[in-house]
């Protein structure tokens, strides 16, 4: 009987799998809880926001912050710098600066892979992931995991398990998303994650793929046939294993896709919410600080209008991808507007910056940008925020990244310079305003907004609005 060459592989590859049972890392969870008594992240009620188990607001404050970078490299039992006090001393100070999530790649193929060859999983691995989740966990904060780093698969492809060439699975790349055998090979690194991770809130969600778009040639359709396969096989292994499910993403390199692609990216049944990367425009090497918020902004609106239930819309990846920014204030500055733009324009948190510095972390800077959103976050009735958006128009300088949105009970609003903001909102009533100052970090006044407009006393304010009751 003659077999294709990729079902010939595909078969050689499962039966080594079945085979190398024995070396096998431990699959048993790393820690012993009850899933029911976890913190699980959800979606809120009224949908483009997530809140705790227990219905309080969880609103993503965080970053990008890869195995293999500095400060989690330190959990790396092979590592010249092993030391697992360090992963915990960064976690704490994350804590303190009121990060509360992290995007991580489960591996990063620079530096080593979960799966060494495909089918044997790595028990040296495996405990570098577990320090960072005990470290993780201890200090409150949560882990987005994405399973593959294709960016770095594609990268360096001569090095990757998946390459034939090295005696990987594919024939060619695009079977990495349609081929059915390659999938059963995947779904078996995702029923590991879930075994050994996957029963506590600490985990955020599983992000199914990075950037799934672009690496692989695939059309929107094959790409949807991916995801509606995995995502469903995710949560039904799930639930039978531990009773509950965590979040569902994929990340889309484009940023603003568009046509089928689009629907796929903004609307796909399996995602409970919509990710992209907005590496745009002068985001990309920035020069001054102001145009990159711009940037951030339209790409916030753009995604939020092409999504029609309202799941949450998060920035997962952004930064300087053309020119690492040389000057520390500028870089810090670009941080910060970019994050109150993302948050002011409706998304889901701060959006996650890829560090793209030296060293490869957040500086002490970016770091107290992320502890004044966590204090303002803190204060928002996140709830009147949610569900149907109503129109609201907001202007500030003419030199001013500027934006807002609102819903009939509540709206936000961002200037990036001071002077008069202005607004109309649509509904009856007073408005009364409230001020934070992003720099400082502080609450430092609230009024009446007369006639639509407020003073903004200082550069990059934040404008919670309310309706008085009559």
């Amino acid at each position: 009987m003659f077999l294709h060459p990729i079902l010939m592989a595909a078969s050689k590859a499962i039966m080594t799998l079945a085979a190398a049972t024995s070396l096998f890392a431990d699959t048993s969870p790393l820690i012993s809880v009850r899933p029911a008594a976890e913190d699980y992240a959800r979606v809120m009620d009224g949908g483009r926001y997530f809140v705790h188990s227990d219905g309080r607001p969880f609103i993503p404050i965080g970053y990008n912050h890869n195995p293999d970078w500095p400060n989690l490299i330190e959990a790396n039992p092979d590592s010249k710098q092993y030391l697992p006090s360090e992963v915990d001393q960064e976690m704490a100070h994350l804590h303190e600066q009121g990060v509360n999530i992290l995007r991580m790649m489960i591996e990063t193929p620079p530096s080593g892979n979960l799966e060494q060859p495909i089918g044997t999983f790595s028990t040296t691995h495996m405990r570098w992931i577990d320090t960072i989740v005990l470290a993780a966990r201890k200090h409150g904060i949560k882990l987005l995991m994405t399973p593959w780093d294709t960016f770095w698969m594609n990268k360096r492809w001569d090095t990757s398990t998946y390459n034939p060439a090295l005696g990987g699975p594919l024939q060619s790349k695009i079977d990495f998303i349609t081929s059915p055998q390659i999938r059963e090979i995947q779904k078996r690194r995702l029923k590991f994650m879930i075994d050994r991770w996957g029963n506590t809130g600490t985990i955020f969600g599983w992000e199914l793929m990075n950037e799934i778009d672009i690496w692989w040639g695939a059309t929107p359709a094959q790409i949807g046939s991916w995801l509606d396969d995995m995502s469903r096989f995710v949560r039904s292994y799930e639930k039978q294993r531990w009773g509950r499910n965590h979040l569902i993403s994929a990340s889309f390199a484009d940023a603003m896709p568009s046509g089928e692609m689009g629907d796929v990216a903004f609307g796909a049944a399996g995602l409970d919410y919509a990710t992209t990367h907005l590496y745009i425009g002068v985001s990309k090497a920035p020069k001054e600080p102001v145009g990159p918020a711009k940037t951030e902004i339209r790409g916030v609106r753009y995604a939020l209008g092409k999504i029609t239930d309202a799941r949450p819309y998060m920035d997962t990846e952004n930064g300087p991808i053309n020119g690492w920014i040389k000057d520390g204030a500028l870089d810090d500055s670009v941080f910060h507007n970019m994050i109150w733009a993302h948050l002011a324009s409706g998304g889901a948190g701060s959006g996650f910056r890829w560090p793209y510095r030296h060293p490869h972390v957040l500086s002490e800077g970016m770091l107290d940008s992320l502890r004044a959103m966590s204090r303002f976050c803190e204060k928002v009735r996140w709830s009147a925020l949610s569900g149907d958006r109503t129109p609201f128009e907001v202007s500030g300088d003419k030199n001013a990244a500027t934006c807002g949105f609102a819903t009939k009970r509540l709206a936000l609003a961002w200037s990036s310079e001071p002077g008069p903001l202005t607004f109309r909102w649509v509904g009856d009533g007073p408005v009364r305003y409230q001020l934070f100052d992003t720099i400082r970090g502080k609450w430092i006044g609230s009024g009446r907004a007369a006639g639509g407009r407020i003073d903004l006393p200082s550069q990059s304010i934040a404008v919670v609005l309310s309706r008085e009751k009559n």
